[in-house]
C-alpha cells in the first residue's frame, strides 16, 4: 500500500482499485553495482528486486535503468520513456555525489519522481547544519562539536564520532566511540578520522537510551509518520561493545553486531506519539516530500533527540506497515 501511495499520492481511507488505475510504465533508477561494490551498494539490488515485484503486482510495467553519469544521454533517453522514476540512487563511499546528481538530473527534465527534491536532500545530508536547524526550530537533538564549533565540548563524556555527510552508518565502528579528557583530544581524533578517510568528521554527545527509527510517508492529505521502530541492541553489553548501529551492524562483517541488532515496532503509544510529532515537524521545517526517515535516540531522562533526517531512506523500514 505505501508503495503505490509512493507513487499516486492517494489518501489512507480511500481503497485502491487497480482496474481503473492507469498502467503506469515505471523506470527504477539505480546505482551500477559490481561484484567488488560495497555493502551497501549491493543492497540496493535487493531493493530494485522488491519495487519491480511490486511495480508488477499493481499492474504497471517495470524497467530498470542503471545511473551512468558518464552516458547522461542514454539516461535521459531511458528515462523520458517512462512515465514516473522510482529513484533508488543512492551515494556511498565510491559514489559521493551519486544521490545529489540523480536528483538534480530528474528535476532538471521534470520528470516526476519518487523521494525528496535536492534542496532538502543537500540540507539534510550535512548532519550539521541539519542539527543547527532544528535546534533552532526548538527541536532536540544531541550536542556536538566539530573543529569550526567547539562550544558544546564538555571533558569525560562519551562521544561517536561519524562522517558530516555519509549515510548507512559509513565510517561508524565501535571504534567511533571515545572519551576524551580534552578538546584538544577530541580534535585530534577528528583530525586522524578525516585523514584516513577524506571526509569531514564530528563528534556528537552518545545518548544512553533506547533508540528508534521512524518511517514517514506522504499522502494526500498531508505527511504521515508510521509506527516507530525500536532498534534493539541484543548482547553488545555482554560482549562489552557500546549500543550502535554501526556499518558492521547494518551490513554484516561483525556477526555480534550484525545478528544483534533486532527491529520491534514500538508499543509505547505516548512515546510514539511523541517521536511521531517531532518527525512530522521536521518533515515540514525541512520541506520533504515522498518518504523518509528520522533517526532518534533517548538521553538518560528518556528525552527523545533527533540524530538525524534521511531524506532518501533505504526501503526496509515500510515493510512492517
Amino acid at each position: 500500500m505505501w508503495f503505490f501511495m509512493a507513487i499516486n499520492r492517494i489518501d489512507f481511507d480511500k481503497p485502491i482499485d487497480k482496474s481503473r488505475a492507469k498502467r503506469l510504465a515505471i523506470a527504477i533508477l539505480h546505482n551500477p553495482v559490481t561484484p567488488d561494490s560495497p555493502e551497501d551498494m549491493k543492497d540496493i539490488l535487493v531493493q530494485v528486486k522488491w519495487v519491480g515485484e511490486l511495480v508488477s503486482e499493481l499492474g504497471h510495467q517495470a524497467k530498470n535503468v542503471i545511473l551512468d553519469p558518464a552516458d547522461s544521454d542514454l539516461v535521459r533517453k531511458l528515462v523520458n520513456a517512462v512515465d514516473v522514476v522510482f529513484n533508488l540512487v543512492d551515494s556511498s563511499s565510491v559514489e559521493p555525489a551519486a544521490a545529489y546528481w540523480a536528483v538534480s538530473f530528474l528535476e532538471r527534465l521534470k520528470k516526476p519522481f519518487t523521494g525528496t527534491g535536492i534542496e532538502a536532500m543537500v540540507l539534510t545530508t550535512d548532519k550539521i547544519h541539519a542539527k543547527v536547524v532544528l535546534r533552532q526550530a526548538g527541536l532536540a537533538t544531541a550536542d556536538w562539536v566539530s573543529a569550526c564549533d567547539r562550544r558544546a565540548f564538555r571533558p569525560g563524556i562519551t562521544y561517536l564520532v561519524k562522517p558530516i555527510r555519509e549515510d548507512a552508518s559509513i565510517g561508524i565502528s565501535q571504534d567511533s566511540i571515545v572519551k576524551p579528557e580534552s578538546l584538544e583530544e577530541l580534535l585530534s581524533v577528528l583530525a586522524r578520522k578525516e585523514i584516513e578517510s577524506g571526509d569531514a568528521y564530528f563528534a556528537e554527545a552518545y545518548l544512553p537510551g533506547r533508540e528508534y527509527d521512524v518511517p514517514l510517508l506522504e499522502t494526500a492529505s498531508g505527511v504521515v509518520a508510521l509506527t516507530p521502530v525500536e532498534l534493539q541492541f541484543k548482547g553488545f553489553g555482554e560482549a562489552g561493545l557500546t549500543e550502535i548501529y554501526s556499518y558492521h551492524a547494518k551490513w554484516g562483517g561483525n556477526l555480534v553486531e550484525y545478528d544483534g541488532v533486532q527491529m520491534h515496532l514500538s508499543q509505547d503509544q505516548e512515546l510514539n506519539q511523541q517521536l511521531q510529532s517531532m518527525a512530522c515537524k521536521a518533515w515540514d521545517l525541512f520541506g520533504l516530500r515522498g518518504y523518509g526517515k528520522m533517526d532518534f535516540r533517548l538521553d538518560a531522562q528518556g528525552i527523545p533527540h533527533i540524530l538525524e533526517i534521511n531524506s532518501n531512506p533505504s526501503l526496509y523500514l515500510f515493510w512492517p506497515h
